[in-house]
């Protein structure tokens, strides 16, 4: 048996790589990579639905849909406020209720009646994740977590339907950006 041991050539970080396991960072790309995290915690799922329960795997998974939330709000606010032209920056802050907050003014305004109940709940899902980890942290480190349990499943299935709606938000409002609408 091959026991794989660090060795003094070893380096984490290398160009190159085959094909699929070769990755290239695109800077400022952020909801690229807010949609890292969401593919991440669906893989993780995914794996837990072939292979069986892990425990260990929870904490990853949950931050990663978090991240994704975060980050996500996180692009959809840099394009309101390129498209508005303000100047101003996301702040570097991990607080979901703030963030959005922020933004849920200024995007309010432009969705259309039909899409208002959509709009209403994806808001209430962001504040169901602000309430059990307000600050970004627990998830990220072993906090004490007000639940036990967590459907995986029914996390990774409302996880989508919030993701649909929150990019067609980021896409409609890059594109305004690119289009000044």
């Amino acid at each position: 048996m091959d026991i794989p041991w660090p060795r003094a050539n070893d380096r984490l970080f290398i160009s190159g790589g085959y094909r699929s396991l070769a990755g290239c960072i695109i800077p400022k790309q952020i909801q690229l990579v807010a949609i890292g995290y969401k593919d991440a915690a669906d893989a993780l799922v995914q794996v837990l639905a072939e292979q069986g329960r892990n425990d260990a795997l929870i904490f990853p998974i949950v931050f990663c849909y978090r991240q994704y939330l975060e980050l996500q709000i996180k692009a959809i606010t840099a394009s309101v406020e390129e498209f508005e032209e303000t100047g101003e920056d996301f702040k570097r802050l991990h607080d979901l209720k703030k963030l959005w907050s922020a933004i849920k003014p200024r995007i309010e305004t432009e969705i259309e009646e039909q899409d208002r109940e959509a709009f209403a709940i994806v808001e209430d899902c962001i504040m169901q994740f602000y309430d059990l980890d307000p600050t970004g942290m627990t998830f990220r480190y072993p906090e004490p977590v007000k639940m036990h349990q967590i459907d995986l499943g029914n996390l990774k299935a409302v996880m989508n339907r919030v993701g649909t709606f929150l990019g067609s938000l980021a896409d409609v409002w890059g594109d305004g950006v690119n289009n000044k609408f």
